[in-house]
């Protein structure tokens, strides 16, 4: 991602970046000057103890002087990744998409357990309801999880078993 920012000379400022893995390979779908979206801003707020993105993209526009700019550019190093002490932080956080992977009508939604469950989710689609051929993913929910764990085996068991929160059937 470094390298993808630097060829484009995007230096500052808030950017959203969706990219896909197909084929082993990483493909950037889209780069736009936003905030990004599902739990993003959540996860920030989380991980940063209450700065979620949008304040802080605001609080960089929002500039009156220059000392008022570098306090704010230290704010962000102090809770970014560039600072050593974030990645020692104890909370973790994860944060899945799912979408409708068939057209036709929803015959149920339900939330499984799982050995971590989220800390919030929120259901889009609802029983009954049509989902038609488009040619954009149609988003059905998202979770968000938080975890006081260094964990990196509990991380990495959590992102594979995410996928079996959400069971939707269709008629």
């Amino acid at each position: 991602i470094v390298d993808v920012f630097n060829k484009l000379s995007l230096e500052s400022g808030c950017y959203h970046l969706e990219a896909k893995l197909h084929e082993n390979k990483w493909e950037i779908v889209e780069i736009n000057p936003r905030v990004g979206g599902a739990y993003i801003s959540k996860s920030i707020e989380l991980l940063t103890g209450g700065y979620d993105l949008l304040l802080l993209w605001l609080s960089t526009l929002i500039v009156s002087s220059e000392s008022e700019s570098k306090k704010i550019h230290k704010n962000l190093f102090n809770i970014s990744t560039r600072n050593k002490q974030f990645h020692s932080r104890d909370v973790r956080t994860f944060f899945r998409v799912y979408f409708a992977t068939r057209f036709g009508v929803i015959k149920s939604i339900s939330v499984k357990d799982l050995f971590i469950n989220p800390s919030e989710y929120k259901i889009f689609l609802k029983r009954g309801q049509k989902i038609n051929n488009t040619s954009r993913e149609v988003f059905a929910a998202q979770a968000i999880w938080t975890m006081n764990s260094k964990s990196n085996e509990e991380l990495s068991k959590l992102i594979e078993e995410s996928h079996k929160l959400m069971e939707i059937e269709y008629e």
